[in-house]
């Protein structure tokens, strides 16, 4: 009997230490996970790479209409916030009938804007009465309009487009007055016409932001 509780007491006491120690390895994984415990260093690092490259995306270097960014609109966004003459015009190139526009013998002051995206394009002070029925300027703001070449009647023609966004505007000709000599006709449905001191807040806001980085 006293062999048997002696051989009962060692199995207790293996036991109890077998059960001990797998406590130990369970008890391992949390001790273990205090080192690795800078790795949410890593997200916040990744986060502010994130950033950066946002900041460089297709948008960043586009220019401002006031305090907002200025970034191209889809077809659709096009079409919902155009009229049909204005959406046939500035994005599929069409032309308004002749003394038809609402700009065409307008002797208001101010800056007419492009129509499709708010920037800046003529300057009331350069239009004048070229008796074709369309807005005429002598010039343009620089830098807000570009050129193209139009072969659509079959001979070339220099096709005008808002350097923002590629919006149709019109055309230009060297058979305007002086001081240029040029003719830019314009649709009136790509023009937007602010007043002076409205525009004038508008444009050099967007000439500040056109600075910055």
């Amino acid at each position: 009997m006293n062999a048997s509780y002696t051989i009962l007491i060692l199995v207790l006491v293996v036991s109890g230490a077998t059960v001990l120690a797998c406590r130990g390895v369970v008890a391992q994984p949390p001790a273990q996970s205090s080192g690795p415990a800078r790795a949410p260093a890593e997200p916040s690092k990744s986060g502010a790479v994130a950033e950066a490259v946002s900041r460089s995306g297709p948008h960043a270097s586009h220019e401002h209409t006031g305090a907002a960014h200025w970034q191209e609109p889809t077809d659709e966004e096009y079409r919902a916030r155009l009229e049909p003459l204005q959406y046939e015009v500035l994005r599929q190139a069409g032309t308004e009938r002749s003394f038809t526009g609402k700009y065409w013998d307008s002797k208001a002051d101010g800056i007419y804007h492009c129509a499709a995206c708010g920037q800046p394009l003529f300057d009331s002070s350069t239009k004048f009465k070229s008796g074709t029925g369309w807005p005429s300027f002598w010039t343009s703001v620089d830098g807000k309009v570009s050129e193209t070449t139009d072969y659509k009647l079959f001979m070339p023609r220099t096709e005008l487009l808002c350097s923002r966004c590629n919006s149709h505007l019109g055309h230009v000709f060297s058979d305007g007055p002086k001081p240029t000599g040029l003719r830019y006709c314009i649709n009136s449905a790509s023009l937007e016409l602010l007043p002076r001191v409205e525009a004038k807040v508008e444009y050099r806001e967007e000439q500040d932001s056109g600075e910055k980085p």
